[in-house]
């Protein structure tokens, strides 16, 4: 006859606590391993942005230096020996 021996009179308690200890291990691992990948992502992801940021800045840099270097269209001046007077040429508003 066998009689029921409480759980913390067992002779297995042992083994019972290292594999409690073995699956902590083994979450502290997973929970690492998924913490560097979110670190990894994050990463990526901000590099992503900053690059993105950066070409767009670089883009509206380029426009208005182009915009500001290029001769003006719409005005023409005419001088004379006293005044100068600026006007808008009527055919530049139509292109």
């Amino acid at each position: 006859m066998m009689q029921s021996v409480p759980i913390h009179q067992r002779n297995d308690m042992i083994v019972r606590n290292r594999t409690g200890i073995n699956n902590l291990h083994n979450l502290q691992e997973s929970l690492r391993r998924s913490l560097l990948g979110t670190q990894r992502r994050r990463l990526v992801f901000f590099t992503t942005v900053i690059f993105i940021l950066v070409a767009i800045l670089i883009i509206s840099l380029a426009t208005t230096l182009t915009r500001k270097t290029k001769p003006n269209d719409f005005t023409t001046t005419t001088t004379t020996s006293t005044t100068s007077t600026s006007k808008i040429s009527i055919s530049s508003l139509f292109f």
